[in-house]
């Protein structure tokens, strides 16, 4: 069993040196980013800019183990991997933010659920990790993340939903902010304000699970105006 599990180990070893060095180089991401963000009427930002609430919100709500993992999460793909295996498809991606940036920056075919497409993004997501600091990748997320409503950005989702610059927001409009990216569609709080609410709930209970609110303020956030 032993010589199993090691001969397991080198095949996966192999394989991820072989996608490493056939995918594209990602160290550009930021620039990347900023680019899509100033080409969609954004405003690009630069590492530090990403206000700390919504950052923490969406870490809370997408993928609490951002600052200590290396781009991916084993625990997300063994439970995305449970999901399918139970559901028969390709349907849960287990993705990490570092996933999504690569997966809205790099890979071209948009909702592509085959394992190559999954293989080739954790892959580069290991590589980003290598490259930018935490605080660049969400500067980078959030200049070109699609939030609903044609808004390209956190900067131009701030304007365009609640008329006030993206570091003059309250918790409340943070933690909408940071449950779009999910169904950027389907949250849009000015076309569907129900779902977008229930989004928001969903965000602030996940700030509070991961001990950044009270059950207090999750609630007075939750009842305050947008």
């Amino acid at each position: 069993m032993a010589v199993g599990v090691v001969v397991l180990v080198l095949a996966v070893a192999s394989l991820v040196a072989v996608t490493w060095v056939t995918t594209p180089p990602v160290d550009g991401a930021l620039a990347r980013a900023q680019q899509v963000a100033r080409e969609h009427g954004g405003t690009p930002l630069e590492a530090g800019q990403v206000p700390a609430t919504l950052a923490t919100a969406l870490i809370d709500t997408e993928d609490a183990g951002f600052q200590n993992e290396p781009g991916v999460s084993p625990r997300g793909i063994a439970r995305a991997f449970v999901f399918d295996v139970q559901n028969r498809c390709l349907c849960e991606g287990g993705a990490t933010i570092d996933q999504q940036l690569v997966e809205n920056l790099y890979l071209p075919v948009k909702n592509d659920k085959s394992l190559l497409q999954y293989w080739r993004g954790t892959v580069m997501a290991l590589k980003l990790n290598r490259v930018l600091t935490k605080q660049e990748i969400l500067a980078a997320y959030f200049s070109e993340v699609y939030l609903g409503h044609y808004t390209y950005g956190a900067v131009m989702a701030a304007r365009v939903y609640f008329g006030r610059p993206l570091d003059d927001l309250t918790l409340t409009q943070y933690a909408m902010l940071a449950g779009l990216p999910q169904a950027p569609s389907a949250y849009d709080p000015i076309d569907h304000p129900l779902l977008a609410h229930q989004r928001l709930v969903e965000v602030l209970d996940a700030m509070v699970a991961n001990g950044d609110l009270t059950p207090h303020q999750a609630d007075v956030a939750a009842e305050a105006p947008l």
